[in-house]
């Protein structure tokens, strides 16, 4: 099992949480997507963890059947968001094909960002002034 990542979080997350989306590095990929998938409360967005988990089953079988472009930069998030919460509580990384699968959600999402529009923008980075509570609560 490989930890987490620790210490400081990039300086392109900040720029991420100001709303610059094309600080993210490309290609994006699941090692680096911890400090992004946390900027976004997944639980509050959707109301919880009953939502969250039937955004994330559908964002992942839109992966598995090659529909990725159905989802929405915001599923995009709220499932990279649910798999680290969900690896972390397991105490485990994933490997092998999961790890792949989460790279293409990372790149996914990095596409989808840089694809807004500007009100698709201001409505995410609403979501993230708020998620930057649940990040302050946590610390």
């Amino acid at each position: 099992m490989s930890n987490p990542p620790t210490g400081p979080k990039p300086l392109w997350v900040e720029r991420i949480r100001l709303g610059d989306f094309a600080a993210i590095p490309a290609p994006f990929t699941w090692a680096q997507s911890d400090d992004l998938a946390m900027l976004l409360d997944g639980y509050a967005v959707t109301g919880g963890h009953e939502r969250l988990s039937r955004v994330y089953a559908a964002t992942m079988q839109a992966i598995d059947n090659g529909t990725i472009g159905s989802a929405t930069a915001l599923d995009l998030w709220l499932a990279l968001f649910y798999a680290h919460r969900g690896y972390r509580h397991q105490g485990t990384w994933p490997r092998g094909r999961e790890r792949k699968t989460l790279d293409r959600v990372c790149e996914s999402l990095r596409q989808s960002l840089l694809a807004l529009s500007p009100e698709q923008r201001a409505g995410l980075l609403g979501a993230l002034r708020d998620g930057l509570a649940f990040v302050e609560a946590e610390l």
